[in-house]
């Protein structure tokens, strides 16, 4: 529930800003980009204590609702990063030609949005590797997650064969979702968000 909620939140408000920033032409789109690069290099720790003067965590307890949103949120910024890039990458051909058969929000969804589904793709692993090994907003939300099992488990044993054991199915399947990632862009040919530099 937390990863799942914190990739949703996360991608749709990337999703906006990245759209705002790198397909736009608004006033001010690079000091947008530029606030949303330093919110990607804010720690999430740091950014709770923060949202912590303001918002009144005690009365979240246990809810892993709020625990994803609040994830979803602080991963906003690495999100419209991400996608901001993978928008720049987008055909502007390709959607100019739409544009003369089909509205803006058609060609949003039919041409835009296709091009960019691999890195929306790439940033929801990214973000559900993130929240899924991070311990800090789910310990002072009180809510049980894996990395926060893991963390008990050396609390509690203080011996590497109980969180070791824990964390090693998790860790071979991250891996190799990793490695059908670079094998799938070179079988497709396709051009990935990191190759505009």
């Amino acid at each position: 529930i937390v990863c799942g909620l914190a990739a949703i939140t996360a991608i749709t408000a990337g999703l906006f800003y990245g759209l705002l920033t790198a397909r736009t032409n608004l006033p001010g789109r690079s000091a947008l980009s530029a606030e949303a690069v330093l919110g990607a290099c804010i720690p999430v720790h740091v950014s709770l204590v923060f949202a912590a003067a303001y918002i009144p965590v005690t009365r979240f307890h246990a809810s892993a609702v709020a625990c994803g949103v609040l994830y979803g949120l602080f991963y906003a910024p690495l999100a419209a990063v991400v996608l901001g890039a993978a928008f720049r990458t987008v055909d502007r051909t390709l959607e100019e030609q739409a544009l003369l058969d089909a509205s803006l929000p058609r060609v949003l969804w039919y041409v835009t949005l296709p091009q960019a589904r691999w890195a929306i793709a790439t940033l929801a692993m990214l973000i559900v590797l993130l929240v899924g090994t991070d311990y800090s907003v789910t310990d002072i939300l009180k809510v049980r997650t894996f990395a926060e099992e893991v963390y008990t488990q050396f609390q509690l044993h203080r011996t590497c064969g109980g969180p070791l054991l824990t964390a090693l199915p998790v860790f071979l399947v991250l891996a190799g979702m990793l490695a059908v990632l670079p094998w799938r862009y070179q079988l497709f040919g396709e051009q990935t968000p990191w190759q505009t530099g």
